[in-house]
């Protein structure tokens, strides 16, 4: 019996056409049909949403001087997965960030199967600039930095019950930060950029809106009668051997609060030797 190449060739023939049209079909699907649901899935993989930060407002006394203002700095961030097995480059990461080196090993241990940590905030701009040129140096692409706002009071312990001092997300907590928070705070902005798996920017893709600053606030406070009457108060306390001590001084025809001092204070640049007791403002709690 003679094989029937005929049968055999419309076999085959058929199974091509059902896979062309097949073919075809798909293409369609995906160029036409799921066109829009596929190109807002493919933009979910790579375009991110990055917020641009804002810094808040200054406080100043009646004559302009400069009682709190935001200070740039900046967050170091790391994909732990894709670091350098390097104990020379981790050694200088820990030196430029101010960081123990078994803190900085422990720390990136814990996290080495995730894609994103922060190992510093509150880097100084000269700091930043240094690990940048680390980064740099060895070709980094899972590792960078992020701008962010730091408070600095410039009077230190001296208005520091007036003025009070943020948390970490710049909010206030004491004082005139925290009573005027709404006025002080600035409106983070928002941008549209194109990302690769290992976070680094490849784009800009577009601004959604800019940072909006805080607005600035004067006080009725002058800050050579609140210098003085520090160190006068504080002289007191340590004379009469005293627990704690307040005094307020009043511009007589006005009414306004020139000068508020309370004994103890509190260095508010400084967070680590914060206390309650320090804290209390005694001329407005007593």
């Amino acid at each position: 019996m003679k094989p029937d190449y005929a049968g055999r060739r419309r076999l085959l023939l058929g199974i091509l056409g059902v896979g062309l049209i097949a073919l075809l079909w798909s293409t369609a699907n995906r160029q036409i049909i799921q066109r829009d649901y596929l190109e807002i899935q493919g933009k979910h993989r790579y375009l991110r949403e990055i917020p641009i930060p804002a810094h808040r407002g200054e406080i100043s006394d009646r004559h302009g001087e400069p009682l709190a203002i935001s200070s740039s700095m900046f967050s170091v961030w790391v994909d732990p997965r894709h670091l350098p097995n390097s104990p020379k480059f981790t050694a200088s990461l820990a030196s430029l960030i101010e960081t123990p080196l078994a803190e900085l090993q422990t720390l990136l241990t814990k996290n080495k199967d995730k894609g994103f940590v922060y190992v510093k905030k509150n880097l100084s701009p000269d700091r930043g600039d240094q690990v940048k040129a680390l980064f740099e140096r060895y070709r980094l692409g899972s590792a960078g930095l992020e701008q962010e706002y730091r408070r600095y009071y410039p009077s230190g312990e001296v208005t520091a019950h007036i003025i009070g001092i943020t948390n970490a997300e710049d909010r206030g907590q004491e004082g005139v930060e925290k009573t005027q928070d709404a006025v002080l705070a600035g409106k983070p902005g928002l941008r549209i950029v194109m990302q690769d798996g290992q976070r680094r920017v490849v784009e800009e893709v577009g601004l959604v809106r800019p940072p909006e600053p805080g607005r600035p606030l004067t006080l009725s406070i002058d800050r050579r009668l609140q210098f003085l009457a520090y160190l006068e108060l504080k002289r007191a306390v340590i004379e009469n051997k005293a627990v704690g001590a307040t005094a307020v001084i009043l511009d007589a025809q006005t009414s306004e609060i020139l000068a508020m001092v309370n004994q103890p204070s509190f260095n508010p640049n400084d967070r680590a030797k914060l206390t309650p007791a320090a804290m209390r403002n005694r001329a407005i709690i007593d």
